[in-house]
């Protein structure tokens, strides 16, 4: 358990520090997959999600994103960051391939001037900082858009002197908020399957807007 603090430490604080470059205004791009997403300024949360009815999940929330994971994930860390944004994770617990040290962690940076003008650019600029990381090995990413909110998928690996993990990482604008960040992470060889631990945040994600 102390070394999966010490990974996710680690990985927060390099992906806080991405996130805070950027600031260029451009358009929205226009493709479609999956997830869900709402534009909703001033209006309360859901009591309840749609999936966090099932048994096995429950509904978590960070800044004004509301989503529902696996009650089998231990939730084991949450907290302010230093630059004012937000900080969760999760021991991504259960059948899903065998990984001690397997995790989920959503952040989100502060980033008031987050907007729709200027969404893709920052998320662009975020995706490169990552893209451009020391201990970030052949990483492939993808830009599309889902209910018309720009988003990236970077796939890729970390690598250092211990161990290298398999990363899955997704970046959202909140408009007026910040960047989202959704980060799945496991040993390379333990064939955790990352997208399916991400799926479970996409599949009930709801982002609020400022």
């Amino acid at each position: 358990m102390k070394k999966v603090l010490c990974l996710l430490l680690a990985t927060s604080m390099a992906l806080m520090v991405a996130g805070c470059s950027g600031e260029a205004d451009t358009t929205k791009d226009a493709n479609t997959t999956a997830a869900s997403s709402v534009t909703a300024p001033d209006v309360a949360a859901p009591a309840e999600s749609s999936a966090a009815l099932a048994d096995d999940l429950v509904d978590q929330s960070i800044g004004a994103v509301y989503f529902s994971v696996p009650k089998a994930w231990l939730k084991y860390s949450s907290r302010d960051t230093d630059d004012g944004g937000e900080n969760i994770a999760y021991h991504s617990l259960g059948g899903n391939g065998a990984d001690d040290s397997a995790f989920v962690m959503v952040t989100i940076t502060d980033d008031q001037d987050v907007s729709e003008d200027n969404a893709k650019q920052r998320v662009d600029d975020l995706a490169k900082a990552v893209e451009n990381m020391d201990w970030v090995r052949g990483c492939e990413t993808v830009k599309s858009t889902i209910d018309d909110r720009y988003y990236a998928e970077l796939t890729f690996y970390k690598a250092d002197d211990d161990e290298v993990r398999d990363m899955l990482l997704y970046i959202f604008p909140v408009y007026g908020a910040g960047k989202l960040m959704i980060t799945a992470s496991a040993k390379t060889g333990a064939d955790r399957d990352l997208q399916a631990d991400c799926d479970m945040i996409l599949d009930s994600l709801e982002i609020y807007d400022y």
